[in-house]
């Protein structure tokens, strides 16, 4: 799809026509390659495609089909911060669970405790 929109931004041409058939593939591509990087989870690349897509101006049908999609990309950045938070708990629990039941002796290796 990187090729496609490379192509068309590229094709030339000042007639109205092939400026609109550019502008529609153009749109096609950008959708198509955002919810591409929504599925691979590359959120920030997906939201830049999105927007490139509203600026070129879309019919209102396809207009609606890129805010379905940029709710579905609000989504699944809330769902991985929601991840990203729960891992942290587990490898801070895990963390802590391991730090208990060392030995004092055990600690000193780490540089964490002096013995008293």
């Amino acid at each position: 799809l990187s090729v496609v929109i490379c192509l068309w931004s590229a094709a030339p041409g000042k007639d109205e026509a092939i400026l609109a058939q550019r502008s529609e593939q153009l749109t096609k591509a950008h959708y198509l390659r955002a919810r591409t990087r929504l599925a691979r989870l590359r959120l920030g690349a997906a939201r830049a495609d999105l927007h490139e897509a509203v600026r070129l101006g879309p019919p209102a049908q396809t207009a609606q089909l890129l805010r379905q999609l940029e709710r579905d990309v609000d989504i699944a950045e809330k769902e991985q911060l929601r991840s990203n938070r729960r891992i942290a708990k587990e490898v801070a629990r895990f963390t802590e669970n391991a730090m208990q039941n060392l030995q004092c002796s055990q600690l000193e290796a780490f540089g964490g405790a002096r013995a008293d």
